[in-house]
């Protein structure tokens, strides 16, 4: 199933609300989309899609930047918990151990 420009501006649209760097962007691509169809002329039509790939182009960077940090935040999130767990695990241990010298006296 193909989408048109137009929808397609439109689910950015909703997905944009989740990502607030990219309305400007996703409002221009959706108004460059209504253009597009609504021309005649070969040569604005190209310019229109020279315009919205542009556009996308733009979008994609940001997210891809976006979702860099998103990456890296997630690493250090992965990090934290690694170390929790090793904690965690040698607390138990100690437990375990003091539970038993308090057993065995």
């Amino acid at each position: 199933m193909a989408f048109t420009i137009p929808q397609i501006a439109k689910l950015l649209g909703k997905l944009a609300l989740l990502i607030p760097v990219t309305n400007s962007i996703v409002k221009t691509l959706g108004e460059t989309g209504s253009r597009f169809q609504q021309e005649t002329s070969m040569d604005r039509r190209l310019n229109y899609l020279e315009n919205a790939l542009d556009l996308q182009s733009g979008l994609n960077g940001k997210i891809t930047d976006q979702l860099q940090i998103v990456e890296s935040v997630l690493i250090n999130v992965e990090k934290s918990l690694k170390v929790l767990a090793y904690i965690t695990a040698g607390t138990v241990v100690v437990a375990v151990v003091a539970i038993t010298v308090a057993l065995l006296k």
